[in-house]
Parts: structure tokens; sequence; C-alpha cells
């Protein structure tokens, strides 16, 4: 089980103040409000393991809006150790893999494909402790976009960190590349972008480089 927590829990670490101060994989400090925290909507009809609410053997990850990209708070549970008591590294590639593709599309309104990835592992990460995920772009091309997502301590000590590169197809290529009728890509498209893109209009996007 992954006990996915937001920023309204009764936590010790971060029900102590209104404001509480995160540091984002740039370095710096974003303010976070919390009562005025953005949580994405997630509208996605699938089962995906990693952000479905419905996929009861999934992450079920909630994302949160930052000044560059998305984070998630999150808690992973035994069931997903490797070693007892340590967080299998294929969930730390997903959770990775995860918060860079919100960040594509809380950016750019768009779904990628993971193209590759490069993975590092620093520390461990302990089960039944909470984390911190998050994504930013570094590049952008266009067709080709380059994503860096981190796992962190609430502490703000970096346990693991990705690069990952991804392609961005239009919804003809969408469809190929699931067998789904563009039909229904195009509903599925739209029920799931359009209330992203409602609720970042309050954050426009910070000027990318050119990949």
């Amino acid at each position: 089980m992954i006990e996915n927590e937001d920023f309204d829990d009764n936590s010790k670490n971060l029900s102590k103040k209104k404001h509480q101060t995160i540091k984002i994989s740039n370095g710096l400090h974003e303010k976070v409000n919390r009562s005025n925290l953005r949580e994405v909507p997630n509208l996605w009809p699938g089962n995906c393991f990693g952000c479905s609410p419905h996929n009861d053997y999934g992450l079920k990850m909630r994302i949160y809006m930052s000044e560059k990209g998305c984070f998630s708070r999150l808690t992973v549970t035994d069931e997903y150790c490797g070693f007892d008591g340590i967080v299998h590294g294929g969930i730390i590639a997903t959770i990775l893999d995860e918060i860079a593709a919100w960040t594509l599309i809380i950016r750019l309104q768009k779904l990628g494909v993971t193209q590759e990835a490069t993975i590092h592992y620093f520390k461990l990460v302990v089960t039944n402790i909470p984390v911190i995920a998050e994504g930013h772009i570094i590049a952008q091309g266009d067709k080709m976009v380059l994503v860096k997502a981190s796992i962190k301590s609430i502490e703000d000590e970096l346990l693991a960190e990705s690069e990952s590169k991804w392609l961005i197809p239009d919804l003809n290529m969408l469809a190929k590349l699931t067998g789904k009728d563009l039909k229904l890509i195009k509903k599925m498209f739209e029920q799931f972008i359009d209330p992203i893109k409602r609720a970042r209009e309050y954050n426009p996007p910070n000027k990318i480089k050119n990949y």
C-alpha cells in the first residue's frame, strides 16, 4: 500500500505552521502556502499504476503544482520493499517516471512517452517515511523534452534523481502507439487535460531553454 499524503493532514512535520518552506530540485526554496495549495485535478480514465486513484495496488500519487513543475508527497509502505524496510529500486524508478510525466502534463498540457532515463540512487529510500518527489523541465524541443526528477526526504536530503528524455506524440501517433481509436483518444485527452489547463492558469510557465 502507498500512503499518499496531502498538506491538510496532521503530520508533525507539516502542520505546525501555515506556511512551510520546501526546497525544490534546483536548490532554491519555494514557500508553500498550505491554505492555498493547488492540487492538480486527476481525471485520468485508466488504471495507471502511478497515479490512478482507482488502482488498489498502485501508488495513487496526488500531484501538486510548484513554481517550475510539480511535486507529490507520499509514503511507501512495506509491501513495496526490496530488502525489508527499504523501498524497491523499481518502485523508486516508477515514482521518478510518474512525476516526470506529470511535469509534462502540467507545464505543456501534453502526454509524453519515455524514450530513455538515467537514474542515480544516492541514498536508501526507507519504507513508512514520507518523501517528496518533484520534477521540472530542463530543456525542450518540438518533439523531445528533457525532465529532471528527484526524490528527497522531508529534510531536503537528495535520495534519488533521474534525467529522462520524452517523446511528445500528437494524438494520431498516440492512437497508433496505444492501439486506441482516435476519437476515444481525443475525448480522453479533452476530459483529462482541460481541467488541468484551467487549474494552472494562475501559474504561467517560466522560460525553458531550447533543446
